[in-house]
């Protein structure tokens, strides 16, 4: 969906909405509408406003610096998202007002951002940014962001461009480059993509190649190798793919090609973890997380983003079974090694639960669509109430299972817990809300 205009009239929310409620699995009934609001009251009561009119920011964890305060994974960039689907929803103006104060303080700070990524710098902050075209300071701080990461590139010898040393879609250059992608696109700059594509020239420079397929390092200057979403080779060839679509050049849809063939090598067998990927290629061989970082709820959208463009019988195959593998694991109420007591969207299960709902939407599988629920319910049956809104207590970390505590961004807590209830009230679609991520083919 592109963006819409909420200041200056275009878009009018409707208001009074019934409150929509879900059926879930076990028969529940639930409230998501309900829940989103309560995330979004407690997350609003967390701001912290800066002196001097400089905005407000919603810390998810005390010791965050500057960048994890501006960037989409932590900080303002994923929090606003949030929040403006859920203006759109309801109209409400605290909202409103909340999505103002965020703007501010990133356009204040871009300058001071020292990183480049995705969801760890200037390509995530300029995409949330161009989704208010009709806010001065939104585009004045998209169009900074979107200056800097054309002015500070790398040149290479290969005639690529890249940002720093990662690979990956975390940090690196796929995840710049599917965010320069789409920023080409929203904001008519060809030179946008035209950078995606010397992004790739670089990535493709830099992949090892095995008998079996291509793989790449999450870093240049690193040997461990971690093969899934955030920091390997399945985002990576989703980029790869994004590429191809883009530009309608083979040689991509070769390359990602040969990169799923390589993940395929080293898919478990185990019927217990069919389908899945290890964490890593050391001592995380036997550790399969089931999210979108590591797991397949990231994964799987190169695979079927593969399928929806080979039609290959033998990547829809993968897919449904690592479906059916995470169907069989018991989360979220049981944990496993790999799902731990996290809930967000990153590591836990509401990333599972935004790759169900798009899987549903993509085949109306109703198990699908009935397990999206059923997490929902989970969600609402664990929140926490703090005053006037709902909280989550989680571990952030699988090796840090003692830090317990409750957060505020899209990728780590309350705005990536809020969005997907919000999601889960329309899982059908049926009004065309949300805003699509640069990684996301959902």
């Amino acid at each position: 969906m592109g963006p819409r205009a909420f200041f200056c009239g275009q878009y009018q929310a409707r208001r009074g909405e019934p409150e929509v409620t879900q059926v879930t699995a076990t028969g529940h009934k639930s409230d998501p509408m309900s829940v989103a609001k309560a995330t979004a009251s407690w997350l609003l009561s967390q701001e912290v406003r800066e002196p001097g009119d400089g905005g407000s920011y919603w810390p998810s964890r005390s010791d965050l610096s500057l960048e994890e305060k501006c960037d989409l994974y932590y900080g303002n960039a994923g929090i606003l998202l949030f929040l403006r689907e859920l203006y759109e929803a309801t109209g409400r103006p605290e909202y409103r007002e909340g999505i103002r104060r965020g703007i501010r303080f990133l356009e204040r700070n871009i300058s001071r951002v020292g990183r480049y990524g995705l969801y760890d710098g200037l390509a995530g902050i300029a995409f949330s940014l161009a989704q208010w075209p009709d806010d001065p300071e939104a585009v004045a701080g998209c169009s900074r962001a979107v200056d800097r990461l054309i002015r500070e590139k790398q040149d290479r010898v290969n005639a690529g461009a890249r940002w720093n040393q990662h690979i990956d879609v975390m940090s690196g250059s796929a995840g710049i480059g599917l965010s320069l992608l789409e920023l080409g696109r929203q904001l008519h700059r060809p030179e946008l993509i035209n950078l995606a594509v010397r992004a790739e020239v670089d990535l493709t420079a830099a992949s090892s190649k095995l008998p079996r397929g291509h793989y790449w390092l999450h870093q240049s200057n690193e040997q461990k190798q971690y093969p899934n979403f955030s920091h390997g080779t399945a985002g990576v060839g989703y980029f790869l793919l994004k590429l191809y679509e883009e530009t309608g050049n083979c040689r991509l849809l070769d390359a990602a090609n040969d990169a799923a063939n390589y993940l395929q090598s080293i898919m478990s067998t185990d019927p217990r973890t069919e389908c899945l990927i290890p964490h890593d290629l050391s001592e995380g061989r036997e550790l399969f997380y089931l999210g979108w970082c590591h797991g397949p709820a990231g994964t799987d959208r190169f695979i079927y983003e593969l399928f929806s463009i080979t039609k290959e019988a033998k990547w829809k195959s993968v897919g449904q079974t690592a479906a059916e593998t995470i169907l069989r694991s018991g989360i979220p109420e049981k944990p496993t090694p790999g799902h731990w007591h996290n809930v967000s969207r990153c590591c836990g299960a509401v990333g599972v639960g935004e790759f169900f709902l798009g899987l549903y939407r993509k085949t109306k599988e109703v198990s699908y669509r009935q397990f999206a629920l059923r997490i929902g319910e989970y969600l609402e049956n664990t929140a926490q109430a703090d005053g006037q809104g709902l909280k989550w207590i989680q571990a952030e970390n699988r090796i840090e299972p003692d830090r317990m505590i409750a957060q505020t961004g899209l990728m780590q807590g309350g705005a990536g817990i809020g969005l997907f209830l919000l999601h889960l009230t329309d899982p059908d679609n049926k009004r065309k809300r949300g805003l699509l991520f640069p990684d996301s083919p959902w």
